[in-house]
């Protein structure tokens, strides 16, 4: 916030996407945080950037619609979503057998009896 004599929140968030949010977002799809304290501590530097920019009235959820951004949360769970779809349909170069295996329908059935 120091860095800009302009407060206008389009341009600040811009900065944000530009500056903060890559740092926060480095390597997510291999450590993604599991623990919820991770999380919060994760997605409290969003949390407090938007309330600095005159959007403290309103809930943090509001605040990122005001602002057309999405959790920083949601965006890793997105992106996990995004390499296993690639990884399944082949559209990356890796092979899914080091990471899945087949298991025929009956022994998942013989499991559960």
């Amino acid at each position: 916030m120091r860095c800009f004599q302009s407060r206008d929140s389009g341009l600040l968030m811009h900065a944000f996407i530009t500056f903060v949010r890559p740092i926060l977002e480095y390597c997510s799809v291999a450590w993604s945080p599991a623990f919820k304290k991770d999380i919060v501590r994760i997605e409290a530097v969003q949390r407090r950037f938007t309330k600095r920019l005159g959007f403290s009235k309103l809930s943090y959820e509001e605040r990122l619609a005001s602002l057309n951004c999405e959790s920083l949360y949601s965006r890793r769970v997105k992106c996990n979503l995004v390499m296993c779809y690639q990884m399944l349909t082949g559209s990356v170069n890796i092979d899914t057998n080091d990471f899945f295996s087949h298991v025929p329908t009956l022994v998942l059935l013989e499991a559960t009896l």
